[in-house]
């Protein structure tokens, strides 16, 4: 799941985000992107309650051989993520129901990709130093209602948490992120990279 939250490290593509990544470049990305669509929206009129379980099943147990670790990172999810009523909670708020609605929103664009092409596939990141908990989904869309970028940006917003146990990975060996930032002893702006590539 990643090791201890570095200071310098501004995102993140922990377990969910590289498993959107994943199942919406898979080949039968449109299968189970409905699936998850499905599986997210049963679970709107109890306030998103299970989240962790569906996002187990359908975007973590693809990604993960070993059963146990898929199910460790949703014991995880709703500890420290989704349950309102936990104490070791990083944020307040109903962070299930902002989180799945805005998973709900960019399957939505992947899956509004040309006639016979396969979804656009998902780029899902976690960005802290965030003021609250956002989702934010960024793609192109013509005027027919398509999704015409290559990719659906999918942005997790949070403030960093503020404990130990918070874990952060940049999963995919293929994603580097770049930072560009003032130095606050220097003053100098520099740019730097982010991530397990150098």
């Amino acid at each position: 799941m990643g090791g201890p939250m570095d200071p310098d490290w501004p995102c993140a593509k922990g377990p969910v985000p590289h498993g959107l990544d994943t199942i919406s470049s898979m080949p039968d990305a449109r299968a189970r992107l409905e699936q998850l669509r499905a599986a997210i929206s049963a679970l709107s009129g109890v306030n998103y309650h299970g989240l962790e379980t569906v996002l187990e099943v359908h975007v973590l147990q693809p990604i993960y051989s070993n059963p146990s670790d898929a199910a460790d990172i949703a014991a995880h999810l709703k500890k420290y993520w989704f349950d309102e009523t936990s104490a070791d909670a990083y944020f307040s708020g109903p962070i299930a129901k902002i989180y799945a609605e805005g998973v709900l929103n960019a399957v939505e664009l992947s899956l509004k990709s040309a006639p016979g092409a396969p979804p656009v596939p998902i780029n899902a990141w976690w960005v802290v130093d965030q003021p609250a908990v956002k989702m934010l989904s960024l793609a192109l869309v013509d005027s027919s209602d398509v999704t015409r970028s290559d990719r659906v940006t999918l942005l997790v917003l949070t403030p960093r948490p503020l404990v130990d146990k918070a874990r952060m990975a940049i999963l995919n060996k293929e994603a580097v992120a770049w930072v560009t930032e003032q130095q606050t002893t220097s003053g100098n702006v520099i740019t730097r990279k982010v991530g397990r590539r150098t």
